[in-house]
């Protein structure tokens, strides 16, 4: 960490209380607004419909809407950026800078695509922006040392002294014994004599990088921003959230004794449930140094110096919001390390608008649908009986069986009540049309185009059919078109 000035007028304490009051209120705001957003964006994604609860012993199927858009629209939007030779481009100001701009180029890319799995990290915030509005992209230097380890044998006084030669390189293990070899005879040439040398067998640890650059995609929920902010440039107060196990904190470098008093993380964030119900709480492990303690890396606007003219401050919190401790801070004289994408940007306005907020309401409605619509094929094609007299085997009443034979005493009847099928109907006739990654407008109205048609090799030729899909207008129901078509479209495939 850098020095603090010896002429600030604002000491730790004071910067303790501003760090818990803008955390208190970011997180405040994004709990009461976007996090139930996000959530709900991902439950419908997943298929869960926590407001259209089914009813017992009723139809419970689902329309994935915001999943199937989500598909269509996801790889091709992947595969704009991955079509290109090169991620970004270095570009030369003068003819002298062409060369230092190639090598430039080369270097991005291969920190963006080889060292930081780039295409994990493009779909991953295509995929956050899609759905949750925002993605978040955090871009920074990790100064923490990367070292490799490896294991020689075989080696002579000069090749170990060579190899452990240099201030990067530590022996862990080393074993020498002596081997009888043959070398060449310096009092007679071309003549080899034998004589007894030392071989070595050594472990040593080398430093393979001092640090390198990072780019991540983080969960939204773990960004916080003051609630002012519309871009995240000119954000007052920006912070990452991320949960540290104990050990983690301290191999950073901070306090042991302090690190050991931090309380557990809570992680209440619901959207960590609607991604995975079964994540485990932190608070259960045995070892407490791999206790989990929410750490925020804050970045804030402040006047420190007593000037007149804030400066941004780096400072890392730790343990609850409230009842934290400030680990450490220093004068931030660089550029922040996050970045938003917005699916659909609205003016003066930091949250965009997303996939799931035109779809979801879609997703509703037909899931409320297609439950009545197969509510009703059950009622029709399983209706229920008016029945007179005395039945043997009632059991054939409650629980059919094909071909079974229901016995009853003289004078009993046993009558249908029939349903009528008027759901397909109310199917056929719903005008919501969803859009697909290509730009065409596929029709919501039949709910049964979403069933994959009937593949071909490139020997077959295209399917033709005489018959058109069904007006609104038509008597057809969507049963009858995907009976008559699909027994057309099967025919076609097997000739």
């Amino acid at each position: 960490m850098a020095d603090k000035a010896n002429n600030k007028t604002m000491g730790d304490d004071e910067i303790k209380r501003l760090l818990v009051r803008e955390i208190e209120a970011s997180e405040s705001e994004d709990d009461a607004d976007l996090s139930a957003q996000r959530t709900k964006a991902l439950e419908y994604f997943e298929g869960v419909l926590k407001d259209l609860q089914a009813e017992p012993s009723r139809s419970s199927v689902v329309s994935k809407d915001v999943s199937d858009t989500m598909g269509w629209m996801l790889p091709g939007i992947v595969k704009m950026f991955t079509a290109s030779e090169f991620m970004a481009v270095a570009e030369a100001v003068g003819s002298e800078d062409e060369e230092w701009a190639k090598q430039a180029t080369m270097g991005l890319n291969h920190c963006f695509w080889k060292e930081n799995n780039g295409y994990r990290v493009l779909r991953d915030s295509t995929f956050d922006s899609l759905l949750l509005k925002n993605a978040i992209v955090k871009v920074y230097h990790d100064d923490t040392p990367e070292y490799e380890i490896t294991f020689h044998s075989g080696l002579s006084d000069d090749e170990l002294a060579e190899l452990i030669d240099g201030e990067d390189v530590d022996v862990l293990q080393h074993s020498m014994t002596m081997e009888l070899t043959w070398i060449d005879n310096p009092a007679a040439p071309g003549q080899e004599i034998e004589i007894e040398a030392a071989v070595h067998e050594v472990k040593i640890k080398r430093l393979k990088s001092a640090g390198r650059e990072v780019i991540e995609c983080i969960p939204p929920e773990d960004y916080l921003q003051d609630t002012e902010a519309v871009f995240t440039s000119q954000a007052r107060f920006k912070a990452h959230r991320a949960c540290k196990t104990r050990s983690d904190l301290i191999e950073m470098g901070f306090d042991d004794d302090v690190v050991k008093g931090l309380s557990t993380s809570l992680d209440d964030k619901t959207e960590k449930t609607a991604r995975d119900d079964d994540a485990e709480d932190g608070d259960s492990v045995a070892d407490r140094s791999m206790q989990e303690v929410d750490l925020y890396e804050c970045y804030l606007r402040v006047d420190i110096d007593g000037d007149g003219i804030a400066e941004t401050i780096r400072a890392y919190y730790a343990g609850s919001k409230s009842g934290g401790e400030l680990l450490d801070w220093e004068v931030w004289e660089d550029e922040g390390p996050f970045f938003d994408i917005p699916c659909d940007p609205i003016p003066h306005r930091w949250d965009g608008k997303s996939i799931a907020d035109d779809t979801m309401d879609i997703q509703k409605n037909k899931t409320a649908l297609l439950r009545q619509y197969m509510d009703n094929v059950y009622a029709s094609n399983n209706p229920q009986r008016f029945v007179v007299g005395t039945i043997i085997n009632p059991e054939q009443l409650f629980s059919p069986t094909f071909g079974g034979t229901i016995f009853g005493e003289a004078n009993s009847t046993v009558t249908n009540i029939s349903v009528p099928m008027v759901a397909g109907q109310a199917l056929k006739r719903w005008p919501i049309r969803t859009r697909s990654a290509s730009g065409a407008r596929v029709s919501a109205a039949n709910p049964w185009r979403s069933i994959p048609r009937p593949c071909r090799t490139s020997r077959q030729r295209p399917i033709r059919t005489t018959k058109t899909p069904p007006r609104a207008e038509s008597s057809l129901s969507p049963a009858t078109w995907l009976n008559s078509a699909g027994h057309r479209s099967s025919a076609a495939c097997s000739s």
